[in-house]
């Protein structure tokens, strides 16, 4: 049976599903028209990679799957690279920094060493 969150999960790692679900939602407002992004103009390739892979990397890391953390990681890494690729150092003083910091939150708890050693642990 798949499940969207699991609570019986560490706080890091639960927290990491939830913002990995936050940002792919967030991240569909531009395609409905109410905010204007940046990557979609650029690449909507790369876009479409990064709302996908953490929609789907949240759902593969509530049911302990491996492929879900590594989807999850790899795309929360490709949205802070192309935050650098299109906006340079632009967005430092705007309100993109927001997003930013949950950009590099979401690596934090992903990557750290009590989820790495969860995730080689119990999931499959």
């Amino acid at each position: 049976m798949n499940q969207w969150i699991n609570r019986s999960h560490p706080q890091m790692l639960y927290i990491a599903t939830v913002l990995c679900y936050f940002q792919a939602i967030m991240g569909t407002l531009p395609l409905l028209g109410l905010r204007v992004g940046g990557l979609i103009a650029n690449d909507p390739w790369i876009y479409l990679f990064i709302l996908v892979g953490l929609a789907a990397g949240g759902v593969g890391i509530a049911n302990d799957k491996k492929w879900g953390w590594y989807l999850g990681l790899s795309a929360a890494i490709v949205q802070i690279a192309m935050f650098f690729v299109i906006f340079h150092l632009e967005w430092l003083g705007s309100e993109l920094i927001v997003g930013f910091i949950f950009d590099i939150a979401l690596v934090g708890l992903l990557a750290h060493s009590q989820t790495r050693e969860y995730v080689k642990i119990w999931f499959r």
